[in-house]
């Protein structure tokens, strides 16, 4: 690659300075004349980034290593790691171009939702219904290495781009997971990743929805989903919003719209306040009016928490569950002139009564909180020997659905090849295995899953308690 002779930097440190004045020179003038003093302090800095940049230049011992697209690529990505922002990040053209194909196309990957927590790249959700999923990636999983190559060093996006590859196409992840001494490993076939975001299911009366994540489509397959289940006659309605990552603002906006007709869904607040909004409820869009439960856990985010919030400051609903993961950050994606972008957090959500949760999470309403049990150390031992066997997966080819025969029959064959587990934590085990072979299937099972038994048990209570108040009138 051509390299910039030191001859021209005089140049090019010209040029940018003169390009850096006219852009003030031809802004409001009034307003930048009172701040002199700060561009007069930019203006030191960018010097001392220019002469940093020109002692490398001219004086670096490998020249094969100076390209200046490459170094002015790191200063950037250096100055935006600085913030501490996980959520704020650079990316080079190719990156860019990948991104285009994410939200404007088809992309091969192995369907997860990726984020970094305490430095550590850490699995926020597998997608149902994908690879990953299929793979038995769990939520929390921390994803140590990618094709033998370790994480620890790897920027998000660097991750992202390993994982996607051409459909048909192999990667090897290895995870830890809590409770396990030992990584996971686990190879998994890369597919074109389409998302369905709503389903739904009936339980007893009840309608029950789970939204996977939010796209410019799930206000429209919410439809769908409520009109089905309408259909059905139910009296109540849960919607379960756990391990849902997040996405698009506009369909967390258009969900919430489905239970509120008016007030404040979600407002934004930014620096420049013209990037400032508020965004209301349209009254002209159908409202489901059943009874509702949130079920929420530490891997609802962002859009799943403005849903969430919502429902909460309005009293729509009640929210059970665990605290959410505390997303509350906007970014906006900049393009830069070589093709570049970089992704920029530019404002915070705050819930229709001012709340922030950005850092914080979202809190299940006073008494709702209710956690899921942790595997004891024995457990956490047989499901990794089971994991490390073909008993299981032997045993569920070909069904999509068990009895009580069913999980004696497992047990039994579970203790033949010397491998203690609870029957409950073998149950759940098997439920995981038929949901990733049978992914158009909800398995609704309340004695395994206590968030779910109290959404239903509290609306049972209100069902009865509207029962009551109609018969007194």
């Amino acid at each position: 690659m051509k390299k910039y002779p030191y001859k021209n930097f005089g140049f090019i440190f010209s040029t940018v300075i003169i390009s850096f004045l006219l852009v003030f020179q031809f802004s409001d003038h009034t307003y930048y004349s009172a701040e002199t003093e700060k561009l007069d302090k930019v203006l030191k800095e960018l010097h001392i980034f220019t002469e940093a940049y020109r002692i490398v230049q001219s004086e670096y011992a490998d020249t094969t290593k100076i390209d200046p697209n490459t170094l002015i690529a790191g200063a950037i990505e250096g100055m935006l790691k600085s913030l501490g922002d996980p959520h704020t990040h650079y990316m080079p053209p190719k990156d860019a171009r990948e991104l285009l194909t994410q939200t404007d196309g088809e992309f091969g990957g192995i369907g997860i939702h990726i984020g970094i927590e305490n430095e550590r790249l850490t699995v926020i959700a597998p997608v149902e219904g994908t690879p990953a999923w299929r793979g038995g990636v769990e939520a929390g999983d921390i994803i140590a290495k990618i094709n033998g190559v370790a994480t620890d060093t790897m920027s998000l996006d660097d991750a992202v781009s390993i994982l996607r590859g051409q459909p048909g196409s192999a990667v090897a992840i290895s995870v830890e997971r809590y409770g396990y001494s030992e990584p996971i490993e686990i190879k998994l076939i890369r597919e074109i990743i389409k998302v369905q975001t709503v389903r739904y299911s009936t339980i007893e009366n009840l309608g029950y929805i789970r939204i996977a994540q939010f796209s410019e489509r799930t206000a429209e397959e919410l439809d769908e989903a409520l009109e089905a289940i309408s259909n059905a006659h139910v009296k109540g309605l849960i919607l379960d919003l756990r391990n849902d990552p997040g996405g698009v603002l506009s369909g967390a906006i258009a969900v919430s719209n489905r239970f509120i007709d008016s007030g404040t869904i979600v407002s934004t607040m930014a620096r420049d306040t013209r990037q400032s909004a508020v965004y209301k409820a349209n009254p002209l869009i159908k409202i489901n009016r059943l009874p509702l439960v949130v079920l929420v856990n530490s891997y609802s985010a962002s859009a799943s928490e403005i849903v969430a919030g919502c429902i909460q400051d309005h009293k729509r609903g009640i929210i059970v569950g665990t605290k959410t993961y505390g997303k509350g950050s906007v970014q906006t994606v900049e393009n830069l002139p070589d093709g570049s972008k970089i992704a920029l957090t530019t404002a915070r959500y705050f819930t229709p009564s001012g709340r922030s949760i950005h850092g914080i999470g979202l809190q299940p309403d006073s008494g709702m909180f209710v956690d899921i049990p942790i595997f004891s150390d024995t457990d956490l031992k047989g499901l990794k020997e089971l994991n490390e066997t073909d008993v299981l997966r032997d045993f569920v080819r070909g069904k999509t659905s068990y009895t009580q025969d069913d999980l004696d029959k497992l047990a039994s064959l579970v203790k033949s090849a010397g491998i203690a587990l609870s029957k409950e934590t073998l149950e759940k085990r098997l439920v995981a295995e038929l949901e990733r072979r049978n992914d158009n299937i909800i398995y609704l099972i309340p004695h395994l899953d206590p968030q779910l038994t109290k959404a239903i048990d509290l609306l049972k209570a209100a069902l009865r308690l509207d029962a009551h108040e109609s018969t007194r009138k």
